[in-house]
């Protein structure tokens, strides 16, 4: 094992028991969680549709961002490990009890901590609960581009998974179709994205 690797595994082994937070494996998406669980991550591989979900509090999704705070080296890094993570477990089918598939979604929950999608979501009403997605393209060149997107709510529970399906297809829309966009640009660095068919949409071409 790599010592890069070991240490984005320890990291994320160092954070989760932290944390009141549930894989889906123990719920049902689009059912109820404890009242207490109002924040939802989904992270998806683009190129597979590989989907996992986990939820927390948002004292949880804080005190992630807490312990981030207290390993300053991870954070470059961070959103690199977290995109890789998500497609090697796309690339693999990885089963959603597996340690890969927890490790990818607790990555992804760390660095949504440190997206501007978090800052303005703390700024705008100091509330975290909601959706948020952590999408990864696979881009032509090899690298991994990770997509951060927030759908406030306050209803319990994860989306059903053909809503999921919906706003990632809204999302995937939006960042291959635009002609600007931070995430336009870095895609068309990348040579374009490797997009499963399921997320093209009827109106979509490859």
């Amino acid at each position: 094992m790599s010592h890069e690797r070991r240490f984005w595994e320890d990291l994320a082994a160092a954070v989760n028991p932290g944390w009141d937070f549930s894989l889906s494996d123990d719920v049902v998406p689009g059912e109820g969680l404890l009242s207490t669980y109002r924040v939802y991550i989904y992270t998806v591989d683009t190129s597979t549709v590989w989907t996992m979900e986990g939820a927390t509090t948002e004292q949880g999704m804080e005190r992630a961002h807490a312990t981030l705070s207290l390993r300053k080296e991870a954070i470059p890094g961070l959103l690199s490990a977290a995109g890789e993570q998500v497609l090697a477990c796309g690339q693999d089918s990885a089963a959603r009890a597996s340690k890969p598939a927890q490790q990818a979604v607790t990555l992804a929950l760390l660095a949504l901590t440190e997206t501007q999608t978090y800052v303005a979501a703390k700024q705008t009403t100091g509330s975290l609960e909601g959706h948020w997605l952590y999408l990864v393209y696979r881009l032509k060149d090899g690298a991994a581009l990770s997509r951060p997107a927030f759908i406030r709510s306050k209803r319990t529970g994860f989306l059903a998974p053909d809503a999921l399906l919906h706003l990632v297809r809204q999302v995937v829309a939006m960042d291959t179709a635009q002609t600007i966009g931070t995430v336009t640009t870095q895609i068309a660095l990348g040579g374009g994205a490797v997009i499963d068919p399921l997320l093209a949409g009827p109106s979509r071409k490859q």
